[in-house]
C-alpha cells in the first residue's frame, strides 16, 4: 500500500481535538441559525446554542495546560467568536 494522497475537497476527517472543537462550534452556529456561508436561517434554539457554548467554555477549562498552542488558540478564538454572534443573536431577539 502506497503513501496515496486524500482527493481534493475531501474533508479532513482525523479524529483529534481541531476537529472536536470545530464540530461544537459548527453546531452552535447551526443552533444559532447561521448557515453555511454566514446567513442567518430563520430557525434557532438559543438554549441548544448556549450549551454547546459553555460546553466549549468547560473544555477550555479542564484541558488548561494541557493543549498545544495552536489549539488553546483556536478554542479561545472559536469562544469569543460564539459568544459575540450568540449576544448578537439575544439582541436582535
Amino acid at each position: 500500500m502506497g503513501n496515496q494522497s486524500e482527493p481534493q475537497g475531501k474533508m479532513n476527517l482525523a479524529v483529534d481535538f481541531s476537529n472536536l472543537i470545530l464540530g461544537l462550534s459548527s453546531s452552535a452556529l447551526h443552533f444559532m441559525g447561521v448557515g453555511i456561508h454566514g446567513e442567518q436561517g430563520k430557525s434557532s434554539n438559543p438554549e441548544l446554542a448556549k450549551q454547546h457554548i459553555e460546553i466549549l467554555k468547560m473544555l477550555k477549562q479542564k484541558t488548561k495546560g494541557n493543549l498545544a498552542e495552536d489549539e488553546d488558540q483556536l478554542l479561545l478564538d472559536i469562544i469569543q467568536d460564539l459568544e459575540m454572534k450568540y449576544k448578537d443573536l439575544k439582541i436582535g431577539s
